[in-house]
C-alpha cells in the first residue's frame, strides 16, 4: 500500500510533469530510489522531506499532513486547488472562476 505522504509527492510530480529521474538527481540518490518508494520497498523519502518539498515548491507540512497550514479550515484537496489557482495568470484565474460557476449551476 502506498503511503499517503508518498502519494502526495507522486501526485504533485505527475501534475507538474516532473520525471522520477529529476527528483533522484536533485536529491543525489540512486536512480531506483523513486521506484523503491513507489513500491513500498523503502520509505527513505522521509529523510529527504525538506529537499523534496523544496523541489516541489510546497511546504514539508503539506507533504506530511496534506494541508498547507496546520490551522487551515480547508481540506488538502481544497488547499491544493488554492495553491494551483495562485500560480495562474489573472486571465486564467477568471476562466477557472467562470468554469466553476458553470459547474455549480
Amino acid at each position: 500500500m502506498i503511503n499517503e505522504i508518498f502519494l502526495r509527492i507522486d501526485t504533485i510530480m505527475r501534475d507538474r510533469g516532473y520525471r522520477n529521474k529529476e527528483l533522484n538527481e536533485f536529491l543525489g540518490v540512486n536512480n531506483n530510489t523513486y521506484d523503491n518508494w513507489r513500491t513500498g520497498k523503502s520509505s527513505s523519502y522521509m529523510n529527504h522531506i525538506e529537499e523534496i518539498s523544496s523541489f516541489l515548491g510546497v511546504t514539508p507540512g503539506y507533504l506530511i499532513t496534506g494541508k498547507l497550514d496546520a490551522s487551515s479550515p480547508y481540506t488538502g484537496i481544497e488547499e491544493e486547488l488554492i495553491r494551483l489557482f495562485r500560480e495562474l495568470t489573472p486571465k486564467k484565474q477568471e476562466a477557472v472562476i467562470n468554469m466553476a460557476r458553470l459547474l455549480c449551476e
